[in-house]
């Protein structure tokens, strides 16, 4: 049997990550349902780049909390992190062209690229421009 991937993109382990943030809960209970339906998560090191970044401008502790998140995600057996290339960044830039008429980011470009290459069209995101672009978001916004 064919395990479902899911793409997890960068708000989802933000909201992860602080207790504050309006999705934390219900990402919570997303994250559960997906470990309990044995999905293989799907991310990638542009996403990981996004959530350091969204998180430099805090303390120590926010970001030792987010470097812990990181080496959880690279340790995580259930966890695919796609790694940075040229290629892939060239083919994101391509896709940023084509869809120029779309507030679509070049990270948002390599997330769609990714779920194209990993035959997948379910994502977690609080972001609606993955379904703008054809993808189901299971976290349903």
């Amino acid at each position: 049997m064919t395990m479902r991937k899911i793409f997890i993109d960068s708000c989802i382990f933000i909201a992860m990550l602080n207790p504050n943030d309006q999705w934390n809960e219900k990402v919570s209970e997303k994250m559960s349902d997906i470990e309990q339906h044995g999905f293989k998560v799907i991310t990638s090191e542009y996403v990981i780049m996004e959530i350091l970044n969204m998180f430099c401008k805090y303390g120590d502790t926010i970001k030792s909390n987010a470097l812990e998140l990181i080496n959880d995600l690279y340790s995580d057996p259930n966890i695919e992190i796609r790694r940075l290339s040229s290629d892939g960044f060239s083919k994101a830039i391509e896709k940023f062209k084509k869809y120029k008429d779309k507030n679509w980011s070049i990270i948002d470009c390599t997330s769609f690229n990714i779920m194209d290459e990993i035959k997948t069209i379910e994502c977690l995101s609080t972001d609606k421009h993955f379904k703008q672009a054809g993808f189901t978001n299971l976290l349903v916004l």
